[in-house]
Protein backbone atom coordinates (compact mmCIF):
# COMPACT_ATOMS: atom_id res chain seq x y z
CA UNK A 1 0.00 0.00 0.00
CA UNK A 2 3.28 2.07 0.57
CA UNK A 3 4.10 4.40 3.45
CA UNK A 4 1.41 6.37 5.73
CA UNK A 5 3.90 8.33 7.32
CA UNK A 6 4.28 10.15 3.83
CA UNK A 7 0.68 11.52 4.57
CA UNK A 8 1.84 14.08 7.15
CA UNK A 9 -0.23 17.44 6.22
CA UNK A 10 1.96 20.98 5.87
CA UNK A 11 0.97 23.33 8.80
CA UNK A 12 -2.23 25.86 7.45
CA UNK A 13 0.05 28.88 9.14
CA UNK A 14 3.38 28.06 9.32
CA UNK A 15 4.64 31.70 9.93
CA UNK A 16 2.25 31.68 12.68
CA UNK A 17 4.66 28.45 13.97
CA UNK A 18 7.58 30.02 13.46
CA UNK A 19 6.84 33.45 15.00
CA UNK A 20 6.21 32.18 18.23
CA UNK A 21 9.30 30.47 18.92
CA UNK A 22 11.13 33.70 16.93
CA UNK A 23 9.97 35.15 20.13
CA UNK A 24 10.81 32.49 23.16
CA UNK A 25 14.43 32.26 22.02
CA UNK A 26 14.69 35.77 21.30
CA UNK A 27 16.06 34.94 17.96
CA UNK A 28 16.84 38.54 16.25
CA UNK A 29 15.26 38.86 12.72
CA UNK A 30 17.35 38.03 9.38
CA UNK A 31 18.77 35.45 11.57
CA UNK A 32 19.76 31.97 10.25
CA UNK A 33 18.13 29.00 11.92
CA UNK A 34 19.43 25.72 12.30
CA UNK A 35 17.50 22.85 14.17
CA UNK A 36 19.04 19.76 15.52
CA UNK A 37 15.93 17.81 16.53
CA UNK A 38 15.39 14.65 18.85
CA UNK A 39 19.63 14.46 19.62
CA UNK A 40 20.81 11.67 22.18
CA UNK A 41 23.94 11.38 23.78
CA UNK A 42 26.92 12.19 21.92
CA UNK A 43 24.88 13.93 19.20
CA UNK A 44 25.14 17.07 21.05
CA UNK A 45 28.50 17.41 21.78
CA UNK A 46 29.04 17.46 17.21
CA UNK A 47 26.22 19.62 17.26
CA UNK A 48 28.07 22.44 19.38
CA UNK A 49 31.36 22.08 18.31
CA UNK A 50 29.95 22.01 14.38
CA UNK A 51 28.15 25.14 15.84
CA UNK A 52 30.88 26.77 17.01
CA UNK A 53 32.81 26.89 13.90
CA UNK A 54 30.35 27.98 11.62
CA UNK A 55 29.65 31.00 13.84
CA UNK A 56 33.30 32.00 12.85
CA UNK A 57 32.20 32.22 9.40
CA UNK A 58 28.06 33.54 9.89
CA UNK A 59 27.58 35.35 13.27
CA UNK A 60 24.33 35.33 12.37
CA UNK A 61 23.74 32.04 12.37
CA UNK A 62 21.37 30.93 15.36
CA UNK A 63 21.12 26.90 16.97
CA UNK A 64 18.35 25.71 18.81
CA UNK A 65 18.37 21.47 20.16
CA UNK A 66 15.54 19.74 20.96
CA UNK A 67 16.64 16.95 22.89
CA UNK A 68 14.92 13.44 22.34
CA UNK A 69 14.04 13.13 26.27
CA UNK A 70 13.23 16.93 27.21
CA UNK A 71 14.35 15.70 30.98
CA UNK A 72 17.87 16.27 29.45
CA UNK A 73 17.57 19.85 29.31
CA UNK A 74 19.79 20.82 31.92
CA UNK A 75 22.57 18.37 30.67
CA UNK A 76 22.77 20.03 27.40
CA UNK A 77 22.62 23.40 28.88
CA UNK A 78 25.38 22.51 31.02
CA UNK A 79 27.36 21.41 27.49
CA UNK A 80 26.37 24.78 26.43
CA UNK A 81 27.60 27.01 29.04
CA UNK A 82 31.09 24.58 29.27
CA UNK A 83 31.84 25.19 25.65
CA UNK A 84 31.03 29.06 26.05
CA UNK A 85 27.11 29.60 24.96
CA UNK A 86 24.50 30.79 26.98
CA UNK A 87 21.22 28.28 26.79
CA UNK A 88 17.99 29.59 26.48
CA UNK A 89 15.45 27.29 27.35
CA UNK A 90 11.78 26.88 26.20
CA UNK A 91 10.07 26.80 29.54
CA UNK A 92 11.42 29.47 30.91
CA UNK A 93 11.99 33.36 30.13
CA UNK A 94 15.01 34.74 27.88
CA UNK A 95 16.19 35.74 31.60
CA UNK A 96 17.76 32.15 31.26
CA UNK A 97 20.68 33.27 28.90
CA UNK A 98 22.96 35.50 30.68
CA UNK A 99 26.10 38.02 29.19
CA UNK A 100 26.57 38.38 25.35
CA UNK A 101 27.94 34.98 24.46
CA UNK A 102 26.04 33.41 21.32
CA UNK A 103 23.04 32.03 22.65
CA UNK A 104 21.71 28.65 21.86
CA UNK A 105 17.90 27.73 22.03
CA UNK A 106 17.05 24.18 23.77
CA UNK A 107 13.91 22.68 23.80
CA UNK A 108 12.79 21.41 26.80
CA UNK A 109 8.71 21.14 26.47
CA UNK A 110 6.49 18.19 24.73
CA UNK A 111 4.65 18.31 21.62
CA UNK A 112 6.24 21.36 19.55
CA UNK A 113 9.03 20.10 17.68
CA UNK A 114 7.16 19.75 14.02
CA UNK A 115 5.83 23.53 15.05
CA UNK A 116 10.07 24.51 15.68
CA UNK A 117 10.62 23.20 12.11
CA UNK A 118 8.85 25.94 10.61
CA UNK A 119 11.47 28.38 12.32
CA UNK A 120 14.46 26.16 10.82
CA UNK A 121 16.53 27.42 7.70
CA UNK A 122 17.96 23.91 7.88
CA UNK A 123 17.77 20.96 10.26
CA UNK A 124 19.49 17.78 11.59
CA UNK A 125 17.63 14.79 12.37
CA UNK A 126 18.78 13.35 15.58
CA UNK A 127 19.27 9.64 16.58
CA UNK A 128 21.48 9.26 13.18
CA UNK A 129 24.84 10.03 14.14
CA UNK A 130 24.14 8.22 17.13
CA UNK A 131 22.84 4.48 16.45
CA UNK A 132 19.80 5.02 17.11
CA UNK A 133 17.68 4.69 14.23
CA UNK A 134 16.96 8.06 13.64
CA UNK A 135 13.57 10.02 13.49
CA UNK A 136 11.46 11.62 11.60
CA UNK A 137 12.71 13.57 8.54
CA UNK A 138 9.18 14.47 7.24
CA UNK A 139 8.25 16.96 9.60
CA UNK A 140 11.14 19.50 8.88
CA UNK A 141 10.32 18.12 5.07
CA UNK A 142 6.97 19.14 4.19
CA UNK A 143 7.42 22.66 6.04
CA UNK A 144 10.34 22.85 3.29
CA UNK A 145 13.01 23.02 5.11
CA UNK A 146 16.33 20.87 3.68
CA UNK A 147 17.57 17.96 6.02
CA UNK A 148 20.69 16.33 7.11
CA UNK A 149 20.70 12.72 9.00
CA UNK A 150 23.68 10.60 9.80
CA UNK A 151 24.23 7.24 8.59
CA UNK A 152 21.94 5.56 10.94
CA UNK A 153 18.48 6.13 9.69
CA UNK A 154 17.57 2.43 9.84
CA UNK A 155 14.12 2.94 11.55
CA UNK A 156 12.93 5.42 8.42
CA UNK A 157 14.57 3.73 5.90
CA UNK A 158 12.58 4.38 3.21
CA UNK A 159 11.83 7.99 3.87
CA UNK A 160 15.54 9.19 4.38
CA UNK A 161 16.28 7.26 0.60
CA UNK A 162 13.33 9.18 -0.42
CA UNK A 163 14.60 12.30 0.49
CA UNK A 164 18.06 11.92 -0.82
CA UNK A 165 17.04 10.74 -4.38
CA UNK A 166 14.42 14.03 -4.08
CA UNK A 167 16.95 16.01 -3.31
CA UNK A 168 15.49 17.37 -0.38
CA UNK A 169 17.67 15.98 1.95
CA UNK A 170 21.90 14.38 2.82
CA UNK A 171 23.53 11.91 4.52
CA UNK A 172 26.45 12.86 6.16
CA UNK A 173 28.84 10.44 8.26
CA UNK A 174 30.10 12.44 10.96
CA UNK A 175 31.14 15.83 12.15
CA UNK A 176 33.01 16.88 9.02
CA UNK A 177 30.47 16.39 7.05
CA UNK A 178 28.32 17.94 8.44
CA UNK A 179 30.48 20.46 8.65
CA UNK A 180 31.17 20.58 5.21
CA UNK A 181 27.00 20.30 4.49
CA UNK A 182 25.97 23.36 6.16
CA UNK A 183 28.31 24.98 5.58
CA UNK A 184 27.42 24.49 1.99
CA UNK A 185 23.65 25.52 2.82
CA UNK A 186 25.02 28.91 4.53
CA UNK A 187 27.08 29.85 1.27
CA UNK A 188 24.42 29.44 -0.94
CA UNK A 189 21.14 30.17 0.27
CA UNK A 190 19.33 29.64 -3.07
CA UNK A 191 20.51 26.35 -3.45
CA UNK A 192 19.40 25.85 0.29
CA UNK A 193 15.53 26.72 -0.39
CA UNK A 194 15.62 24.72 -3.70
CA UNK A 195 16.75 22.06 -1.57
CA UNK A 196 13.83 22.86 1.24
CA UNK A 197 11.25 23.11 -1.82
CA UNK A 198 12.56 19.38 -3.24
CA UNK A 199 11.78 18.20 0.28
CA UNK A 200 7.76 18.87 0.68
CA UNK A 201 7.87 17.57 -3.22
CA UNK A 202 9.38 14.66 -2.42
CA UNK A 203 6.81 14.23 0.74
CA UNK A 204 3.57 14.84 -1.52
CA UNK A 205 4.87 12.69 -4.30
CA UNK A 206 4.85 9.79 -2.18
CA UNK A 207 1.61 9.81 -0.82
CA UNK A 208 -1.32 7.46 -1.52
CA UNK A 209 -0.69 4.86 0.80
CA UNK A 210 -3.65 6.48 2.92
CA UNK A 211 -6.33 6.05 0.26
CA UNK A 212 -4.94 2.51 -0.86
CA UNK A 213 -5.72 1.74 2.85
CA UNK A 214 -8.97 2.73 2.92
CA UNK A 215 -9.85 1.65 -0.06
CA UNK A 216 -8.47 -2.16 1.27
CA UNK A 217 -10.34 -1.89 4.92
CA UNK A 218 -13.35 -0.61 2.62
CA UNK A 219 -13.57 -4.03 0.61
CA UNK A 220 -14.34 -5.90 4.30
CA UNK A 221 -16.87 -3.60 4.89
CA UNK A 222 -20.51 -4.33 4.41
CA UNK A 223 -22.21 -1.74 2.19
CA UNK A 224 -25.36 -0.09 3.84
Amino acid sequence: AGNLKFHILRPEDPEGEAARFFAAFGVDEGSTVWVAGSTHPGEEEVVLAVYRELLNRWPSLFLIVAPRHPARAEEVAAMARGMGFSPVLRSRSLDTAGGPAPRVGILDTMGELASLYSLADFALIGGSLARIGGHNPLEPAIREVPVAFGPHMFNFTDEAQALVRGGGGIEVSGRDELLAALSSWLEDADSRHKMGTAARSTVEAHRGALARCLDAIGSFLPVP
